[in-house]
């Protein structure tokens, strides 16, 4: 839904997207992490000039309502529509053991730039491999121009030891899942050795996440 204007609240993870054939700005970021909060704001520049005024949407961070939160936003467009990717999170855990499923937005790019009351956005969820979630999608822009198909890619990112990467397109309403062999395996990196980290200690050191 098109909104007026920001209320007091915890806004973060901001993501800038310029699109060269409408020669506009998008932003999106996410507000709150609590699934009675949480949302997801995606801004359209109405002009080239990112000091006029914005179209301002939002949409539900707890989609399914199932009492998560949406973590981990990702943007990238299309011809015709802007793909917003993130993780659901289970509340009063951590990011690590709390995610449950990765979702994808689509929207109609040219309604938001225009500034409509709706952007028909529709949401792809229980996102699956195997039976398995496919965790951290990421968007995949073209090297030569703006293409008319949405690429994804992701990995199982917290394995010690893996040869897959998942490929997924979404293209008119279908999405597709292809798992991809590797040459070579990946894992999951160490934690980072430091001038005083405790070599005894495996969890000791620089957090270096996971293998995305």
């Amino acid at each position: 839904d098109l909104v007026d204007g920001f209320e007091t609240s915890s806004y973060y993870d901001p993501k800038v997207h310029y699109d060269p054939e409408m020669d506009r700005f998008i932003i999106a970021l996410l507000k709150d992490n609590t699934p009675a909060n949480s949302e997801v704001i995606i801004c359209f520049s109405s002009t080239n000039n990112p000091n006029d005024p914005w179209h301002v949407y939002n949409l539900p961070g707890n989609p399914l309502d199932n009492n998560r939160w949406t973590d981990f936003p990702a943007i990238a467009i299309t011809s015709d529509k802007l793909y917003f990717t993130a993780n659901l999170i289970i509340p009063q855990v951590s990011w690590q053991i709390g995610f449950d499923g990765s979702i994808i937005w689509e929207m109609d790019k040219i309604k938001g730039f225009s500034g409509e009351q709706s952007i028909d956005a529709t949401l792809y969820h229980d996102i699956k491999f195997e039976d398995k979630f496919i965790r951290n999608l990421h968007t995949v822009q073209g090297s030569d121009g703006t293409s008319n198909r949405m690429t994804l890619l992701s990995n199982r990112n917290f394995d010690i030891v893996n040869d897959t990467i998942f490929m997924l397109s979404l293209e008119n309403g279908t999405l597709e899942i292809n798992a991809l062999k590797l040459d070579k395996p990946y894992g999951m990196p160490p934690n980072a050795r430091q001038f005083d980290t405790d070599t005894t200690d495996p969890t000791n050191g620089l957090q270096t996440n996971d293998a995305r």
